[in-house]
């Protein structure tokens, strides 16, 4: 008999995916809402007959709701804030990477990066090395960094770790300070995986792909799943790795100096279009090439031009969602649906929506070929 921790974490799980609340859940078994809230928390256990009707509930066999998770073995998970919900995220991801690679597996898809070797000390030259191992030029700003991991062989997944997701008064602040993880092992496909919260910005997205992908190839020694405080040092790195990898020195440059005679936040916004970062990654690099005290200054002329302060979290000149959409896995779940591999359900699944949205995003195949 499974612990009763292995049913609550499957209830979670799997109610979540499907976009139930406790109340609904309660309803769809038959129990009041404490009733079920104490199975969900691992209070009770429940009888056979419950158990039942919680499988079908949740569209599952009732060995797949008794199943301990897998866990993630190596992955490189680091939060500045605590996340209480860390574990069941955890094997949400190894659910569904296990669903990916069984999915590229029927399709005949077995792309993976080519090995690369880069120079662990200097972070811009690593960051050379990776763009030139994606078949990227030395400068080229990256339009879509989502096809390019994608098409080289990593593994893209978003996941939607919102303030629902957690529990207490600060839920959104931890929300919003996950931003992303990685999954690397020697033997199996490196996988990036993003909070896809819609409050955080697509820059910031776009930047935590990057970030990640510079865990991969600088920090091979780190992921495991026992440790998740984070290591000053190898953030910083992937920080430098990222903001090389986005914007190349003699681009950015380049980019600058062409805009020499645009006022300084117009300055600072079409650079940060060109390259689909934020304004502070632009700021940050030219603070580090000697300009100082950029930020007050950056912030006072916003405030002056448009009579209100910026906000912590706002972003101007924004992307939006369509500057961050991966491509492949949704080919890929195409093809598996329609060659009657995967259910609707299990698409669902594997690409973290709800069934009802993805029978939604499915009835648009036809009209679009």
């Amino acid at each position: 008999m499974p612990s009763e921790n292995a049913i609550a974490s499957n209830c979670r799980m799997l109610r979540n995916a499907r976009g139930l609340s406790q109340i609904e859940m309660a309803e769809k078994v038959g129990l009041s809402r404490a009733g079920y809230l104490k199975i969900e928390s691992g209070e009770s256990t429940p009888r056979s007959d419950t158990l039942e009707r919680l499988a079908s509930a949740l569209g599952v066999k009732i060995a797949e709701l008794m199943r301990a998770p897998d866990q993630l073995q190596h992955v490189r998970f680091r939060s500045k804030k605590r996340i209480n919900s860390r574990e069941e995220l955890l094997v949400e991801v190894k659910s569904r990477l296990d669903a990916y690679q069984a999915l590229a597996q029927a399709l005949g898809d077995q792309r993976r990066p080519a090995a690369v070797e880069v120079p662990r000390k200097d972070m811009e030259k690593a960051a050379q090395a990776v763009r030139l191992a994606l078949k990227r030029t030395p400068d080229e700003p990256i339009h879509d960094i989502c096809g390019l991991v994608e098409s080289a062989g990593y593994r893209l997944l978003k996941v939607r770790l919102s303030s629902t997701f957690l529990e207490g008064e600060d839920a959104t602040d931890r929300a919003e300070g996950f931003f992303g993880l990685s999954v690397f092992a020697e033997d199996d496909v490196p996988a990036i995986v993003v909070n896809d919260f819609e409050r955080i910005s697509i820059e910031r997205r776009i930047f935590t792909v990057a970030h990640e992908l510079g865990h991969v190839h600088l920090h091979r020694d780190s992921y495991t799943a026992a440790e998740s405080d984070e290591r000053e040092k190898e953030e910083l790195e992937a920080d430098l790795f990222a903001s090389h990898f986005l914007m190349p020195r003699a681009r950015f440059d380049k980019e600058w100096t062409g805009a020499y005679g645009l006022p300084f936040i117009e300055r600072v916004l079409k650079v940060k279009r060109i390259f689909r970062v934020s304004y502070k990654t632009v700021l940050r690099r030219l603070q580090d090439q000697g300009d100082e005290n950029l930020y007050p200054r950056f912030f006072g002329m916003f405030k002056k031009r448009f009579g209100r302060s910026l906000t912590k979290r706002e972003e101007p000149s924004p992307l939006d969602e369509s500057d961050f959409e991966a491509d492949l896995l949704p080919s890929m779940v195409r093809k598996g649906v329609e060659r009657e591999i995967l259910s609707q359900a299990r698409a669902a699944e594997l690409l973290g929506v709800e069934l009802k949205q993805f029978r939604e995003r499915a009835s648009e195949w036809n009209l679009t070929g």
